[in-house]
């Protein structure tokens, strides 16, 4: 259940971010599409570091100097490790993220199709991460563990640059964002928890429309 809400979770903000774009007097709607390297080094190790992601960034124009941004990403990546030796020996990991940036974005040069931008701002970010060991010391002593199996959420900034290029009411562009937080996981079995990195490094193609 708490994965199948992760994945709703997207969909339903997503409809409403656009649905208040739609409203507003003018702004820029885009599909992000890219890869997202995650910060932390536990997850490095475990090779879920690199996830692929997609997401919705909104910037909506009230006529002030800069349009306020409302960007939704989430990504996913799973990696299983053969850790063999003279025994079967592997190591699944899944991890999950779901980011909800909130702040400004600045555009330039107005009267062209090519619009390059900088923004920044808050960021609140969810990390889900599972990992299991499996294995086996000869016939009938396979094992499986869950090693960890928990969700946190946590605060931090995000930055992001790139362009958009117009024609007629669409455009495409790239989008290059770096954000940072952290989530603390409990491992099974423990009383303590592991602080991680939630955040990272993500680039994205971008496809959309503005009004």
């Amino acid at each position: 259940m708490k994965r199948r809400m992760q994945a709703i979770a997207p969909v339903l903000l997503a409809g409403w971010m656009l649905s208040g774009a739609v409203l507003a007097g003018g702004g820029e709607a885009s599909l992000l599409l890219g890869q997202r390297a995650l910060a932390e080094g536990e997850l490095e190790d475990a090779g879920a570091d690199s996830a692929s992601q997609f997401g919705v960034a909104v910037s909506l124009d009230f006529d002030w100097p800069v349009a306020l941004a409302l960007d939704l990403l989430s990504s996913s990546d799973d990696e299983t490790q053969d850790l063999s030796t003279s025994f079967p020996f592997q190591i699944a990991t899944d991890v999950e993220t779901l980011e909800f940036d909130v702040g400004i974005r600045k555009f330039f040069l107005e009267e062209s199709k090519f619009r390059p931008y900088i923004g920044g701002g808050l960021a609140w970010i969810q990390l889900e991460a599972t990992q299991v060991e499996s294995g086996s010391f000869g016939p009938g002593t396979e094992y499986s563990t869950t090693v960890v199996d928990d969700d946190d959420a946590g605060a931090g900034l995000w930055l992001d640059g790139g362009f958009l290029y117009r024609f007629g009411s669409f455009h495409v562009g790239v989008d290059v964002r770096w954000s940072d937080a952290s989530a603390d996981l409990i491992p099974n079995g423990s009383t303590g928890s592991v602080d991680l990195d939630s955040g990272g490094t993500q680039y994205s193609a971008a496809f959309g429309y503005h009004w």
